[in-house]
């Protein structure tokens, strides 16, 4: 029965990639090598220019099987590397349990986040593109990366959560130190020498605004919203001294722009009715994958891709190639975006 589907869905995934590719001329669908097409679960990609990249994520290595069916695994991190936009993989050895969740890069460096199943997370490094790896630092404890900022592979920063509290960690020449301790375990994001926290509207799951502390002097100043947002954390967007956030309020899909001094609401226009929950930034252009409230397809929720020349002045739609399953997105500035869509090695690029 289940590979029965799996030929259904597949045969369903390659119409709708070739309907959709002779639609917009600058979207292309490819299959990529190297890249397994089940078992795995990539969580971040990176690319250091417009043809180098990497992916991360886990695989499930299978250790029962009873009936025929898998009833218990292992989750191993794994690492790949592209030189050809994505057309082709190959795999970077990692000798660690558990998931990449976040990918660093500086020429031969790598810089990885790694989270564990017994509440374990790991920050480890490569000077010679996965070859040797030493441990940088390990939390346990519900402890948890919130953000990284590193403005190379030996200085930077690290902004990190435990059940109670929030810690910014310095980081130099392998050694770290903390020096800013929060209370509330809510902070999330570094924004050049300040730290924000978003603060909660009590009746609801909603954001009513946000907190700026900063970094030097511990002075807290609150910037409240003029409504309260849903926000989508999965994938948000920082660009030079803002970020980017998929929002909506009341079902209206929106985007907000967070800086240091204030916050704007950049509205979708004619496509207000789809609900982004992706977005990316660079320079004046904004991405955003949205999911569609009237649209459902026959497997699932089907996504719009949105792209803004104007810093969200004006919006264009554009047809996915594979617009049901739209997972780990990247770009490279606004030379190009690339997602990965289902199963595992297929991908999708606009360019």
């Amino acid at each position: 029965m289940y590979e029965q589907v799996k030929r259904s869905y597949c045969i369903l995934l390659l119409f709708l990639l070739s309907i959709s590719c002779s639609i917009n001329s600058n979207w292309s669908a490819f299959s990529a090598n190297g890249l397994p097409d089940k078992d795995e679960v990539y969580n971040d990609m990176l690319f250091q220019n417009d043809e180098v990249g990497y992916i991360g994520g886990r695989r499930f290595d299978w250790l029962e099987v009873v009936n025929n069916e898998k009833i218990n695994f292992k989750e191993i991190a794994v690492l790949y590397k592209t030189e050809n936009q994505g057309k082709n993989w190959k795999q970077i050895p990692l000798p660690y349990s558990g998931s990449v969740d976040k990918i660093t890069v500086f020429g031969d460096t790598l810089i990885l986040e790694i989270n564990t199943y017994n509440d374990t997370t790991m920050l480890v490094q490569s000077n010679n593109q996965g070859k040797d790896w030493i441990n940088l630092l390990i939390l346990t404890k519900y402890g948890r990366i919130r953000d990284t900022q590193f403005n190379n592979s030996k200085d930077g920063r690290l902004l990190t959560t435990d059940s109670t509290h929030g810690y910014l960690i310095q980081y130099h020449n392998t050694k770290f130190d903390t020096i800013q301790t929060f209370i509330g375990n809510d902070v999330f994001a570094i924004l050049q020498n300040q730290v924000i926290s978003f603060r909660r509207d009590t009746a609801t799951a909603a954001y009513s605004g946000y907190i700026l502390t900063d970094v030097k002097t511990g002075y807290r100043k609150e910037i409240p919203f003029d409504i309260s947002y849903y926000i989508s954390f999965s994938y948000y967007s920082k660009h030079a001294d803002h970020l980017y956030f998929a929002a909506n309020h009341n079902q209206i899909g929106t985007i907000l722009k967070v800086t240091n001094a204030g916050y704007e609401v950049i509205d979708l226009g004619q496509y207000a009715q789809c609900i982004p929950d992706k977005v990316f930034a660079f320079g004046n252009t904004i991405m955003a994958i949205c999911a569609s409230q009237d649209n459902i397809g026959p497997i699932g929720v089907i996504h719009t891709f949105l792209i803004s020349s104007d810093g969200g002045k004006t919006w264009m739609k554009e047809d996915l190639p594979s617009p049901m399953c739209v997972t780990t997105p990247a770009i490279f500035k606004d030379q190009f975006f690339i997602a990965g869509s289902c199963p595992n090695n297929y991908f999708q690029i606009r360019k």
